[in-house]
């Protein structure tokens, strides 16, 4: 898929790999990118950023909690009202939580939610092609071993790999192709061009 043109939502969005890929997609073109984030200051500091890089017009904050899952579906839907149409979804937001329930809620159970939500509105479209749902996993999701991650993170995000693989014969996918990405470098920039890198035969 193109980027340009395409209407983009991106969860975890103000901070870190998400405000990352978001200003990777309004630099390749997005006609729009939604970015939803907990932090209401800091969501509104990057769209100000953003705003000011590539107009007002191209961005905007939605403030959203993911663990919340009326209110994801909402933020969706908000969205998806904007331009009447939704090209491109990357469940990106995540937490690293000693709290099992929450790091279960956040790094998987809001990306099923989103992946489901996604699907519902792109098929309300007619679409020349399919649109694109990413979902960011990490290298816990392949593998453990490292002592200082939490074992909830490391079962959230294989879940995060089985859910996606699983998509394609699980859903009816005639209008989105799903999609992986593993960051794994601690360099913001790195890890932009990774997640497009790694996922561009996808896209």
């Amino acid at each position: 898929m193109k980027i340009e043109n395409k209407v983009a939502l991106v969860t975890g969005g103000a901070d870190g790999i998400g405000k990352a890929v978001s200003q990777r997609l309004l630099e390749k073109g997005a006609k729009f990118v939604a970015i939803l984030d907990i932090n209401e200051d800091l969501g509104k500091e990057t769209v100000n950023t953003f705003s000011e890089k590539f107009g007002s017009s191209k961005v905007r904050f939605i403030h959203c909690n993911v663990a919340d899952d009326k209110r994801l579906k909402e933020c969706f839907q908000e969205a998806f009202d904007v331009f009447g149409t939704l090209d491109i979804v990357v469940n990106n937001a995540g937490v690293g939580t000693a709290n099992h329930r929450r790091a279960i809620e956040i790094n998987l159970i809001a990306v099923i939610n989103g992946c489901f939500y996604a699907e519902e509105l792109m098929t309300k479209q007619k679409r020349e092609e399919k649109g694109v749902i990413v979902n960011t996993a990490s290298m816990a999701g392949l593998k453990t071993g490292a002592a200082y991650v939490n074992s909830n993170y490391y079962a959230a995000k294989h879940g995060v790999v089985g859910l996606t693989k699983s998509l394609p014969v699980s859903v009816f996918i005639s209008t989105y192709h799903p999609a992986l990405s593993y960051p794994f470098s601690l360099s913001l920039m790195v890890l932009c061009q990774n997640i497009f890198i790694s996922t561009s035969s996808l896209l």
